[in-house]
């Protein structure tokens, strides 16, 4: 890509020592300083929603939680300051992907970007939307975000796809694709991956003996959302940033713990079947959120967590 150019960042070049450094939680404008030589932009997607959980008025156990919602992706560039304009334009939109109510499809997050001339320079892809549960069928996960395109929502019994792979890597770097976990009968933990988000988690089997389904991780991006728990099971824990291990993000619980903010976000936790049974948020920026647990003989099931917002930060020297 024109205007990317190699940067040497070693102790004696000077860059460490005298660089200026924005974040950007909001859309704005970024203005060029003066006297610069090197422009660094690093972009975070957001996250996903999680899908809510059962809740009817009949006792039966095959009742679920909601998926979780997947992680979102990174993308970074380095340029030469005099080949871009005097103000780049930040475009992130106000929230990540919104929990769903119970029974119902979370909504996939969106990207963050930075434009010039009306031209995308850099842009983060952001994770797919977690399925809500539904009598006899698990909440489907959301997939992660790849460095070429969103994660899918997940739909029905089948989890979410991850985000496609950047073919020509430049700004957006070259990596694999996040993905969301297909389920199984004791577990169905989120995919991990490598710059894309980790694959958010799926519910696995809707039956009391179904196993715990983490978010996957992601080394480079945002960990994936944990399942909300079905009627007898236990919940998933998010999944973690620089990780390939999935969980180690939000923990289970009533509600879900939301996911961390460190560095990248972590997934949300789902939630437990009993007290308050909504899914935690992802961490910021990125994480995709926990799935809503199910509550059967009640009207309470739990709502999918948030996912987090994306971000973009520009380091200058």
């Amino acid at each position: 890509m024109s205007g990317i150019v190699g940067a040497n960042f070693t102790k004696d070049s000077g860059l460490l020592r005298s660089h200026k450094f924005q974040r950007f939680t909001a859309t704005g404008t970024w203005v060029k300083p003066s006297g610069i030589t090197v422009v660094y932009i690093e972009c975070i997607g957001q996250g996903g929603g999680a899908g809510g959980g059962v809740s009817n008025s009949g006792s039966d156990s095959h009742q679920a939680g909601g998926g979780g919602g997947g992680g979102a992706s990174i993308a970074h560039g380095v340029f030469n300051a005099a080949s871009l304009p005097s103000t780049l334009t930040i475009t992130i939109p106000n929230t990540g992907g919104v929990g769903g109510s119970v029974g119902n499809n979370g909504t996939s997050g969106s990207s963050g970007s930075v434009t010039a001339d009306s031209k995308i320079i850099v842009q983060a892809y952001g994770g797919g939307a977690g399925a809500g549960g539904a009598t006899g069928v698990g909440g489907a996960a959301g997939g992660g975000a790849g460095t070429g395109g969103t994660g899918t929502a997940g739909s029905g019994g089948t989890s979410g796809n991850g985000g496609a792979i950047n073919p020509t890597g430049g700004s957006h770097g070259d990596s694999l694709a996040g993905r969301g976990a297909m389920g199984g009968p004791t577990n169905g933990e989120g995919y991990n991956a490598e710059y894309g988000g980790g694959g958010g988690s799926k519910s696995g089997t809707t039956q009391t003996t179904a196993g715990a389904a983490d978010g996957g991780s992601s080394l480079f991006g945002a960990g994936g959302g944990g399942t909300g728990a079905s009627h007898g099971a236990v919940a998933g824990v998010g999944g973690e940033w620089g990780s390939y291990i999935p969980g180690g993000g939000g923990a289970v619980g009533n509600p879900g713990a939301n996911g961390d903010s460190r560095g990248f976000g972590c997934g949300g936790g789902g939630s437990g079947g009993t007290n308050n049974r909504n899914g935690g948020n992802g961490g910021v920026p990125g994480g995709g959120a926990g799935g809503g647990g199910c509550q059967p003989n009640s009207s309470g099931g739990g709502t999918g967590g948030n996912g987090g917002n994306g971000e973009v930060r520009i380091w200058t020297w």
